[in-house]
């Protein structure tokens, strides 16, 4: 027979000594705006990436670019005007 421990460490001890209780209700926002910022970041490498052609296929200038590469990833880049 497993023994049970719903002392204040329950969620640290070996699992046959606990049940772990987690609190599951902000992972999902956490996990989505850690995600969000690996995308940004995956996207800014690949901008820093791109050729004067490849700048001119979709729109951007020198500018934009270096402004959307300064902006931190907590941080969305401004709209274009």
């Amino acid at each position: 027979m497993a023994q049970s421990f719903a002392g204040p460490l329950a969620g640290f001890l070996p699992g046959s000594l606990s049940t772990p209780q987690r609190n599951t209700a902000a992972k999902p926002g956490l996990f989505a705006l850690l995600r969000s910022w690996r995308l940004r970041a995956q996207e800014k490498a690949q901008l820093a990436r791109f050729d004067a052609r490849e700048m001119q296929d979709v729109g951007l200038t020198e500018a934009d670019r270096v402004g959307i590469l300064n902006t931190p990833l907590w941080r969305e880049a401004a709209p274009r005007r």
